[in-house]
């Protein structure tokens, strides 16, 4: 009678404790921060159609509804990308934390809102009111089930959160940190032959480019050494594979991703047809968060990430859009020689050059704070410091994202409202990166694709796909491309652009003999131009069926 006592008791209180924790659906709420009334309504499928009478309400309300959906991922999100996670979760998330704040995310976001001379006030204004519904609902509404299970409170959000996570989605598009060390560790351990067997050239196994389509030959990049650089201490870096498996459990990766773009010529309605399907981590609560946001002189249903209130792919009345990951190699890893005189000097274009060092304290839940120190040079933060067991050279981790200005927060603002092809353009040529295809369709029929992101420009003969010489002044990068010489197209005769993440173009690009970077097999784009060229016109029924196509193609062109 006791054991059934017990159980019964316990079921009561998880009832409990589930009904205090869910937010309600119905009903009307009197919220000062408004300016006027505000209709949220959800479909079917639980995705929210917001309909205010200006931009201010309709963000808050977006914030509001969001937070109320997705709150303790939004605060597992925003606590990744700012090195947070031990705070709520314990020491086991410590080295999670380590990581990311060595890569300086947090503290790149900080400098980046710090000058608000530099950033749209129409932005920042659009920002603020997301934060203020989020944060309203934190305040007013009902402690989420996860967090009253950990013991956490929820602090506000701010603009570093927002500016912070936008960062992390930039860097979790990066292949090349992975690459990068995972060839440099077996270049230490196979042969010549056997490495290139492995990361082959783009040109030996595929003929497929975005720009020209299918070509008889791409060049090869060649490189005149793969010399071994006798860091045994590589092999250590394995431990980086196991803590970033361990990071997807909290924010999936971007694997890859399709799209394609029909001229009006191609489409049986007459109107130019846009398709996107990124690949992403399957998750609950799932990565992407959609909703529907209308007010005077905007209407966009969007694809969102909760952190980030800016749709990332969507369509309003005038266009739509969407983005693949470009693959270019933006990213490279330097191996660093500190001065045995001076712990603070690093050796860098045969100078020695003091380092700057920062110091944070990291919370941890039930135990005292800790301590961190992270060297930055003038390649970037060092990164291996924080790997368990590694004892080589210090690895500096240099991304454009930081070496150029990159207004974030004004490119995902102007390509939300941008009413034609050239501002949409002109919004999407101010990225540094990360490096993105967007695909690009409208009412008046344009179809177009830009692989945005700024492009470095290397000497010829080094691979930047290995671990580079930080003392060795020929490593560093010596210029950018412009974005008029990106690989990009505004409707193409053939009334087609597909892209799957493979090579943008054969062609020559500024001081870039051919790209060299993380570019995918062409097997993914090869089977859609096949479908595609299947018919002369498609509906967009009839393109569900390429979208949901499942083909092995098992066999490459020789």
């Amino acid at each position: 009678m006791f054991v059934l006592s017990l159980i019964i008791i316990s079921i009561i209180s998880i009832f409990i404790l589930i009904n205090n924790s869910k937010p309600s659906n119905d009903g009307e709420l009197i919220i000062n921060q408004i300016l006027d009334s505000v209709s949220i309504k959800k479909d079917q499928w639980g995705i929210p159609h917001i309909e205010a009478k200006n931009q201010h309400d309709a963000l808050f309300a977006y914030g509001y509804t969001v937070a109320k959906d997705r709150l303790f991922q939004m605060d597992l999100q925003r606590r990744l990308a700012r090195g947070e996670l031990s705070e709520i979760l314990g020491e086991d998330l410590l080295e999670i934390d380590k990581m990311f704040r060595s890569y300086l995310i947090a503290h790149k976001a900080k400098q980046y809102i710090s000058d608000t001379s530099k950033i749209n006030p129409d932005a920042l204004k659009y920002i603020d009111a997301y934060i203020q519904g989020v944060n309203y609902f934190i305040k007013k509404g009902p402690k989420t089930i996860e967090h009253r299970l950990i013991g956490a409170d929820v602090r506000p959000f701010d603009r570093l959160d927002v500016a912070s996570m936008t960062i992390y989605m930039s860097f979790s598009l990066m292949d090349g940190i992975r690459r990068d060390m995972l060839f440099s560790m077996l270049k230490e351990k196979i042969s010549k032959s056997d490495l290139l067997l492995i990361f082959p050239d783009y040109a030996d196994n595929n003929f497929l480019t975005i720009m020209e389509e299918e070509i008889d030959s791409i060049p090869k990049r060649t490189y005149p050494s793969l010399d071994k650089m006798n860091d045994s201490a590589y092999k250590k870096l394995i431990s980086y594979f196991d803590l970033t498996e361990k990071v997807t459990g909290f924010v999936p990766p971007f694997h890859g991703s399709n799209s394609w773009v029909l001229s009006p010529f191609r489409s049986k309605s007459g109107n130019a047809i846009l398709a996107n399907d990124p690949h992403i981590g399957l998750s609950k609560p799932d990565v992407w968060y959609e909703a529907h946001i209308s007010y005077p002189g905007y209407n966009n249903y969007g694809y969102y990430i909760p952190t980030i209130p800016f749709p990332l792919i969507g369509h309003d009345d005038f266009k739509a859009w969407g983005m693949t990951m470009f693959e270019n190699d933006e990213v490279d890893l330097y191996s660093e020689t500190f001065n045995p005189k001076n712990e603070n000097q690093v050796l860098f274009d045969g100078k020695w050059v003091n380092t700057q060092v920062i110091k944070q304290q990291i919370k941890v839940k039930d135990k005292k704070d800790k301590n961190l120190t992270i060297r930055v040079t003038s390649h970037g933060p060092i990164i291996s410091d924080y790997i368990d067991g590694y004892n080589g050279s210090p690895l500096a981790f240099s991304w454009v994202f930081y070496n150029l200005e990159n207004p974030f927060f004004d490119m995902l603002y102007e390509i939300t409202i941008a009413d034609n092809i050239s501002d949409f353009q002109s919004s999407v040529s101010k990225i540094a990166s990360p490096g993105l295809n967007f695909s690009y369709a409208d009412k008046k029929g344009n179809i177009a694709w830009w692989a945005t992101g700024r492009l470095p420009i290397r000497d010829s003969s080094v691979n930047a796909k290995s671990i580079l010489d930080g003392s060795n002044p020929n490593h560093n990068i010596k210029s950018y491309v412009s974005f008029v010489n990106n690989p990009q197209m505004i409707n193409p005769k053939s009334g087609v652009i597909i892209t799957a993440n493979n090579l943008p173009t054969a062609n020559k690009i500024e001081g870039i003999p051919r790209l060299d970077g993380y570019f995918r097999s062409t097997d993914r784009a090869q089977r859609i131009y096949s479908l595609l060229d299947k018919q002369e016109t498609w509906s967009t029924e009839e393109l569900k069926k390429v979208q949901n196509d499942d083909f092995l193609i098992s066999s490459i062109k020789s």
